[in-house]
């Protein structure tokens, strides 16, 4: 679906999808692809965190009264 922008929405949420999930069962995986998707999760585990942080920081100034 195409946007105001130019971009193409579901390339979007293709982008976004772990690629892990859908390539094969964790038994059959080497040492190195389990590695690298234990790196992967461990980057989004952080990307989560700090966006968590900024949203709970952003919350808490929006709830502070305003001064002049």
């Amino acid at each position: 679906t195409p946007t105001p922008a130019g971009y193409v929405y579901e390339d979007y949420e293709d982008q976004r999808k772990n690629p892990f999930i859908a390539d094969k069962p964790d038994h059959e995986k080497t040492q190195a692809e389990l590695i690298e998707e234990l790196r992967y999760m461990r980057a989004e585990n952080d990307y989560l965190k700090h966006m968590k942080a900024l949203n709970e920081k952003n919350a808490a100034k929006a709830a502070k009264p305003f001064k002049r």
